[in-house]
C-alpha cells in the first residue's frame, strides 16, 4: 500500500483504514501521535530537536569528510572543520520531533555504578521515541536544541548536546505494520556542537 507522507491527515486510520470490527487492541501509532500533539485531556509531550543523518554513498557506505586523513582515516580533531564539526563523515540534518526518557546505564537500576577495567563508571542510558515516517539508523544521531523553561526553541537556534544510538529498534503491530522507532543512546563528547566564534578561536 502506498502511503502519502505529505498528505494534511494526522491519523493512522486516514492511511490505513479503520482498524478490524471488534478489535480491542490500540491503535499504537495513533497512540503515540495523540502523545506527541496531544488529543484532550493529553497534553502535548513532543520535543523538537534535530536528526542527523549520515549520508552514504551507492553502496551504503558512510561518506568521508575531505578533512579525514588518508593515512590515519580520522578526521582533524584539532582544527574545525566548518562541513562535518568532526563528525569524519558527511551529514544532514533536519528538525525531527521525539519524546526523550532517561532510564540509566541499567534498565533495572538507574544509578547503579559498573565495573569495568579502567575504573567505575556510569553511562546513563536515554531512550528516543520517534514517529514511524522518520527512518532511523543506528549510524545516525538526535541533537538537542537549546529551549526555554516551556521547551520553546531558544532563537538563533543553538544545539546543547547529541546523542548516538546503540540500537534502533522498529516496533511492528498487526500484519508487520510499523508503529514507531525506540532508539537508545548515549551521550556523545565532541569538540564541536556548534561552529566556534571569534571568541571560541582566542
Amino acid at each position: 500500500m502506498t502511503v502519502n507522507y505529505w498528505s494534511k491527515k494526522t491519523g493512522a486510520q486516514d492511511y490505513w483504514g479503520a482498524l478490524p470490527s471488534g478489535s480491542t487492541e490500540p491503535d499504537m501509532r495513533q497512540e503515540l501521535w495523540n502523545m506527541f500533539h496531544g488529543k484532550y485531556p493529553e497534553l502535548p509531550k513532543a520535543q523538537t530537536g534535530l536528526i542527523r543523518r549520515m549520508t552514504r554513498d551507492t553502496d551504503g557506505n558512510l561518506t568521508p569528510c575531505s578533512c579525514v586523513d588518508e593515512m590515519t582515516h580520522e578526521p582533524d580533531r584539532d582544527r574545525f572543520c566548518p562541513i562535518c564539526f568532526g563528525e569524519g563523515f558527511l551529514w544532514e540534518e533536519s528538525y525531527i520531533q521525539f519524546y526523550r526518557t532517561i532510564i540509566g546505564s541499567s534498565p533495572r537500576n538507574t544509578h547503579r555504578d559498573q565495573l569495568v577495567a579502567p575504573g567505575l563508571i556510569n553511562i546513563p542510558l536515554v531512550v528516543f521515541y520517534i514517529k514511524y515516517n522518520n527512518t532511523i539508523r543506528e549510524t545516525d544521531k538526535v541533537v538537542l536544541l537549546n529551549v526555554d523553561v516551556e521547551g520553546n526553541i531558544v532563537q538563533p537556534a543553538k544545539r546543547a548536546a547529541i546523542y548516538g544510538f546503540d540500537a534502533v529498534w522498529d516496533y511492528r503491530s498487526d500484519r508487520g505494520r510499523l508503529e514507531y522507532y525506540k532508539g537508545f543512546g548515549h551521550l556523545d563528547y565532541v569538540k564541536w556542537l556548534n561552529a566556534p566564534t571569534y571568541t571560541d578561536l582566542t
